[in-house]
């Protein structure tokens, strides 16, 4: 990603989203525009493609619609019930990571 024009708080949005995604660049891109720090089209119109993905996916972009904007909806029970431990645990890592970016590095 080549984001120029981004403020801290969109490279800090940017790093919670790569370590929400990991490895699945594809919802990294499903999400995000690869040019600048924006979505690629409204959350109403992601959440909507999203219907695709998996049902795991599809609150993982919710996830990231929340950690960019606010605009995912995704509520506390849905993570802990639907998700697997490793995507749960790499929601708890991200939000330390949100709550301190510059102490990430000692979780």
């Amino acid at each position: 990603m080549s984001w120029s024009d981004a403020c801290d708080s969109d490279k800090i949005s940017y790093e919670a989203l790569s370590m929400l995604y990991g490895q699945n660049e594809n919802l990294f891109h499903f999400l995000m525009n690869p040019d600048n720090p924006r979505l690629t089209a409204t959350s109403d119109r992601i959440k909507y493609n999203s219907g695709v993905l998996s049902s795991g996916e599809q609150l993982l972009i919710r996830v990231g619609l929340d950690i960019w904007d606010g605009s995912g909806g995704i509520t506390f029970n849905e993570l802990y019930q639907k998700l697997d431990e490793k995507n749960f645990q790499k929601i708890i890592l991200v939000l330390l990571f949100l709550r301190a970016p510059k102490k990430a590095e000692l979780y």
